[in-house]
Formats: C-alpha cells, structure tokens, sequence
C-alpha cells in the first residue's frame, strides 16, 4: 500500500512532467512546497495586477466624466464651425 509520500509523489510526476529533479535532489514534499508557494505568490500578482487595472480604468472613467467636452463630441458651442 502507497505512503502518503509516495501518492504525493506520483501525482506531482503525473501532473508536473519535468518537476521532480528540477533543483537538484528535491523530495517530493520539497517539490509540492515550492509548486504550493509559486502558485501563491502567481495567484497574489495577478490580483494585485487586477486591482492596479481596475484603479486605473477607474480613475480614466473619473477624469473622463469631469472634463468639460471630449475632443470626439460633435459641440454646437464651438466657435471654429
């Protein structure tokens, strides 16, 4: 009967060909830890990315409601024609 280990092992081979071995000698464990803190850290970027996107597209929308007249409107009001 497979350890706790070993299912571990066997999956991280099944479902990340090319991991194992990668840095040395790392054991199975020591692989699940590493692919477990870069999924973290990816997932926490792109969030943070998501937000600065959202703040951004914000803040264009914000600037965009106050100014006076937008350079593509048709304006009555304009002197020039």
């Amino acid at each position: 009967m497979p350890t706790e280990i070993d299912r571990l092992a066997n999956f991280i081979l099944r479902e990340f060909p090319g991991e194992p071995g990668k840095y040395n000698s790392e054991s199975a464990v020591d692989v699940a830890i590493r692919l477990l803190r870069n999924k973290t850290h990816n997932s926490a970027a792109r969030e943070y990315a998501d937000l600065a996107k959202d703040r951004a597209e914000k803040a264009y929308t914000d600037e965009k409601r106050r100014s006076p007249v937008s350079l593509d409107e048709d304006s009555s009001d304009d002197p020039t024609g």
